[in-house]
């Protein structure tokens, strides 16, 4: 199910939904400051958004409560094994790309909504 602000691109949205939704987190944060957070029952990365919402790939979630989730400071595992690869991975260009993307998109329809109910 897409969610307002999905990828595009299905391929994309499916990479980073079944494998590599750390990437995509931790790109976002990259470029946001928005705070990664793994969901409790399962494990999947997504972001918290301005509003409080959480968002990954397929767009925003109104299905997430608070208790949901954990944020997930990059800074507390920056020494964990295997950490140093994924936050390298996380910056390559073309995840930056897609990240970029979401993020626009998120924030495209933040504004959009404010003005609605303005």
């Amino acid at each position: 199910m897409n969610t307002p602000c999905a990828l595009a691109d299905e391929e994309k949205r499916n990479r980073y939904l079944y494998g590599d939704c750390a990437k995509l987190a931790l790109a976002v944060h990259a470029i946001t400051g928005w705070m990664p957070a793994k969901l409790h029952d399962r494990e999947h990365m997504m972001v918290i958004i301005p509003d409080g919402r959480v968002a990954d790939a397929s767009g925003i979630h109104d299905e997430y409560r608070e208790e949901d989730y954990r944020v997930w400071n990059p800074r507390h595992h920056l020494k964990c094994k295997g950490s140093a690869e994924v936050f390298e991975a996380a910056l390559q260009p073309d995840v930056l790309a897609d990240a970029y993307e979401l993020a626009c998109g998120i924030r495209e329809y933040l504004a959009e909504t404010k003005k609605e109910t303005s």
